[in-house]
């Protein structure tokens, strides 16, 4: 029977290997933080180019656009570095979510530079976020905590709140790669907190989802049930597909190995079912 993996949610390594999954990444913010528009005053050379990509989903040649973005604004008679900084970043970013992780630490990487020298704290906490993705992608777990604690701890000086628990939630992450389980669920669990009061409904979901992960690695089956059929109860009511059909499989995952096969039937007939439509 042809499933998504069970951690289609929040782990990024899985998501760059299919369409469906890339999807599923951009619709619950998983990994680091989702870049905002620009915050200056004007878009870095072909800027307006590379959003629309994006709006396209068109990742790959949004990456190059930032990229090229980028060098324009460096060979430009007098570079905007905020701006430089802010290309960078997005370049980065994408070149990411596509799997280019090369690139996507260099990137990043500059854009940090310019950021600490001019002190623009939101755009290192991006960089580091950026960073700690592509170490996590790598395997190396560690230096990847090390990453996104240190962009949690700028986003809660300037209190973005959003931000904090999507920080929390690449932390909680890590710690589930690493096995050390109840580190994962304190830090998932903050961050399901923080989207509770936000009223952020699709995060709550996605947090959700990610606490049922641990606990069924844990082999805590019926806390791992709870919480992705908390996560489905709001996929359903938000009408997102994606998200029912990604709990609905990890359910069935549960029941098999819990040898409840009836139930991992009725469930993986549903995530079937979604996918012919």
């Amino acid at each position: 029977m042809a499933t998504i993996p069970k951690k289609t949610i929040g782990k990024i390594k899985i998501m760059k290997k299919s369409t469906l999954l890339l999807f599923l990444y951009v619709f619950v913010f998983a990994g680091c933080a989702v870049p905002p528009k620009s915050t200056y005053v004007s878009l870095p050379p072909h800027g307006g180019k590379a959003e629309e990509l994006v709006k396209q989903g068109k990742y790959p040649e949004a990456a190059k656009m930032y990229e090229k973005s980028a060098e324009a604004e460096k060979a430009s008679p007098a570079p905007r570095m905020k701006v430089l900084a802010y290309a960078l970043n997005q370049a980065g970013y994408y070149y990411y979510l596509v799997g280019k992780n090369d690139k996507a630490i260099k990137h990043s990487k500059k854009a940090l530079a310019i950021g600490k020298r001019l002190g623009m704290e939101a755009e290192v906490a991006r960089s580091l976020s950026n960073i700690g993705g592509v170490y996590s992608d790598w395997g190396e777990y560690n230096e990847a905590i090390k990453h996104f604690k240190e962009a949690l701890a700028i986003a809660r000086k300037l209190g973005q709140e959003g931000i904090v628990a999507r920080s929390l939630n690449d932390i909680g992450g890590a710690y589930d790669s690493l096995g050390q389980y109840d580190k994962a669920i304190k830090n998932y669990e903050e961050a399901l907190d923080i989207a509770r009061k936000l009223g952020e409904e699709g995060s709550i979901a996605t947090y959700l989802n990610n606490i049922g992960n641990v606990y069924d690695s844990w082999g805590q089956y019926d806390k791992a049930i709870k919480n992705y059929e908390e996560a489905l109860a709001i996929n359903k009511k938000l009408g997102k597909e994606d998200g029912v059909a990604a709990c609905l499989n990890n359910i069935g995952l549960v029941y098999s190995r819990w040898g409840l096969y009836d139930k991992a039937i009725k469930n993986f007939k549903e995530f079937r079912l979604l996918q012919k439509g």
